[in-house]
């Protein structure tokens, strides 16, 4: 009987430690992704321009309705949220912190421009030793803290 326990406990722990693994190779996966979709000049490297470029591609993702404006509402049932359609993300504070941020004039919606700006404003934490362009190791650190945002890449503006 003790062998039988020690066999599910042991197997018990292999699968959650595969789990977890998968779940750092997706996240990783996930990672390289988004930073090929970044980088334009396909140079391993993404410059402040390119950084903006890539919250414009990623805008429509936010927007759920298409009229150019992100209300809060929109981030609850959206990409902000810890689990997209549960309102419970709001009351976690994660998504109220994030849409306030973004959100530079406070008429409760931001637009474009704005998480534009948010972006400009992001881009020397994230460029964390003042190269003038964030790697991939630096994109690993903003794509992990946006999470978990899920974000798509607008179709119509991918990489050629």
């Amino acid at each position: 009987m003790k062998n039988l326990i020690f066999y599910l406990y042991f197997i018990s722990a292999l699968l959650t430690y595969s789990n977890n693994a998968f779940a750092i190779e997706s996240n990783q996966l996930a990672t390289g992704q988004a930073f090929q979709d970044a980088d334009q000049m396909d140079n391993d490297l993404i410059d402040a321009a390119e950084f903006e470029t890539y919250f414009e591609k990623i805008f429509p993702s936010f927007d759920l309705n298409s009229d150019g404006k992100v209300t809060f509402g929109e981030c609850v049932r959206g990409n902000f949220s810890a689990n997209p359609g549960v309102d419970q993300a709001a009351v976690s504070g994660q998504v109220s912190y994030r849409f306030q941020a973004i959100d530079a004039n406070d008429d409760k919606i931001f637009d474009l421009e704005e998480y534009i700006a948010y972006a400009r404003d992001r881009f020397p934490y994230y460029d964390s030793n003042g190269d003038g362009s964030i790697d991939i190791d630096e994109f690993h650190l903003f794509y992990n803290e946006s999470l978990p945002c899920s974000f798509q890449v607008s179709p119509n503006m991918t990489k050629d």
